[in-house]
């Protein structure tokens, strides 16, 4: 049976009516329990708010604090109790979070919400980064997302780098440098690629395996959050979006076990050595942050393009003792401990801050680190007299040069000329038979590229109507040397259909002989 239907009392109806009105115009007020509404325009006057004003009222309902922050240019949410932030990407997200404080309202009429999430992060404490650990010393214009550190001289740091096999004392030093470079809020872009290799002497059966390069580099990035895990497969352009995502905050970048027996990347040196990591960002275009990244590689006898080894600290570990097998279980359950982490970060703020540099009389690209954080170190001239002797042997650029110039000298010789002195015409087609017979890789189109980076010095391009070369002048070459062009020529071998290529002995050898 349908109940009947009582209509509200006229002056009840008002009041309720009134009491919202009311609540609406005060956006701190929520009364009876309930959470304020937020709303783009005044319940009073039907004036649209403009976007600084909703942020203001966000501030009064949040009990003026920053509800909402800016981070590279894009909305936060900002919870100070919990230390996190939440990118708004999208409208939904931001009020979607804004609904833990008030409700939101928007009527008809600008700004919509999509224009307030646009517009918003001009009006709200702007940051040009976000981080979960802290920088020593710390850096302008960085939102901390954790505690306050005291430095302090309590031997943690000694202690944590004690739990691996350095393979000399410099390399123990040369790690501690890796565990103060996570932490140093030096200048962006002035960091060197830390490369931890194994010291495998004459002759090691595994192949350098089984040397904890994998465990030092975890352990010491994990201290920072987990790095970014760098792939030899992933393009630049997915790598430079993946740490420009909002909400990643990698302070590292780790390529494990590199397998290339030689690596050039123009695009891991740029990003090295640049201010600011620059691309594509997820549903807001075009962005970039500071660069402050940390790039650690591991590997087993690498060579590098002489750009990357110019950039590189080269850490060397002895053979791991795998009888130990609760070594690993070890460290991570003591430096996983809230008060021995603690500790540690206290060391390496004492190192960073307080700590007096050594004096260094040895110099290098890397100026701010040297006297920032290897200084820091004991003896840090012994320690860059070691990472400089150990870029020269990774450089691979630097030893295919020589081995080029080695090969095509005994070419010359073999027509009759020393490199050293002499000045020569060489045909295109001629040289490149000559680099061919030292890298089967090598093309007629790859020879101008060879010349350039490898034998810049002492050749250069030299094209006619009539001949197509290059010149060579050796060395030890003085004014007026007469410049004496090769020949090139094809001939049948043994009377057989098949050619070979050789070169015509030059005049002047010929006059002398006859």
């Amino acid at each position: 049976m349908a109940q009947d239907y009582e209509e509200p009392l006229e002056d009840d109806a008002e009041e309720e009516t009134e009491a919202e009105e009311e609540e609406a115009a005060d956006p701190g007020a929520g009364g009876n329990g309930k959470l304020p509404e937020l709303v783009n325009r005044d319940p009073q006057t039907k004036i649209q708010k403009s976007v600084e004003e909703i942020v203001e009222d966000i501030r009064l309902i949040a009990g003026d604090k920053d509800l909402l922050v800016s981070v590279a240019g894009v909305l936060n949410g900002y919870d100070e109790a919990a230390r996190k932030t939440f990118p708004m990407l999208k409208a939904d997200d931001l009020f979607g979070f804004l609904t833990s404080v008030c409700r939101p309202a928007f009527g008809k009429g600008s700004p919509t919400k999509g224009e307030f999430l646009s517009a918003a992060p001009r009006f709200v404490p702007q940051y040009l980064t976000d981080e979960n650990h802290p920088h020593f010393p710390t850096v302008p214009n960085t939102l901390y997302l954790c505690d306050q550190v005291e430095p302090e001289d309590n031997g943690a740091l000694d202690g944590f780098v004690g739990g691996f096999l350095p393979a000399t004392e410099v390399d123990r030093q040369l790690i501690k440098t890796f565990v103060l470079q996570t932490y140093w809020g030096g200048p962006c872009g002035a960091r060197p690629i830390i490369v931890i290799e194994s010291e495998t002497g004459e002759y090691d059966p595994d192949g350098g395996r089984g040397y904890g390069k994998t465990k030092l580099a975890e352990f010491v990035l994990g201290l920072t959050g987990e790095p970014y895990r760098l792939l030899s497969t992933s393009s630049p352009e997915r790598v430079r979006s993946d740490l420009l995502t909002p909400g990643n905050k990698y302070r590292s970048v780790f390529l494990d076990n590199a397998k290339t027996f030689k690596m050039a990347s123009e695009n891991i040196e740029s990003m090295v050595t640049s201010s600011s990591i620059g691309g594509h960002v997820l549903f807001k275009g075009g962005g970039s942050k500071p660069n402050r990244l940390t790039w650690v590689i591991t590997a087993n006898a690498m060579q590098f393009g002489k750009d990357l080894a110019d950039r590189g600290v080269i850490i060397r570990l002895e053979k791991a003792d795998h009888s130990n097998r609760g070594w690993e279980s070890q460290m991570l359950a003591y430096w996983g401990d809230p008060e021995n982490r603690a500790a540690l970060v206290a060391d390496v703020a004492w190192h960073l801050l307080v700590k007096e540099s050594s004096d260094v009389t040895l110099s290098d690209r890397w100026g701010p680190w040297v006297s920032e954080v290897l200084c820091k170190t004991e003896n840090p001239d012994a320690s860059l007299e070691v990472i400089l002797a150990r870029r020269e042997g990774a450089d691979g650029d630097s030893k295919l040069r020589s081995a080029y110039f080695e090969h095509l000298t005994a070419c010359m010789k073999n027509e009759g000329h020393d490199a050293l002195l002499c000045s020569l015409r060489i045909p295109s087609v001629m040289l490149t038979q000559w680099l061919f017979a030292m890298d089967k890789r090598t093309t007629t189109g790859s020879v101008d590229g060879i010349v350039k980076q490898y034998l810049g010095p002492w050749y250069r391009r030299h094209d006619t109507n009539a001949l197509r070369g290059f010149d060579w002048d050796g060395p030890q070459v003085t004014a007026g040397t007469q410049r004496w062009q090769l020949e090139y020529r094809v001939e049948k071998k043994n009377g057989r259909s098949d050619y070979g290529y050789g070169s015509s002995t030059p005049p002047l050898v010929a006059a002398e002989e006859g």
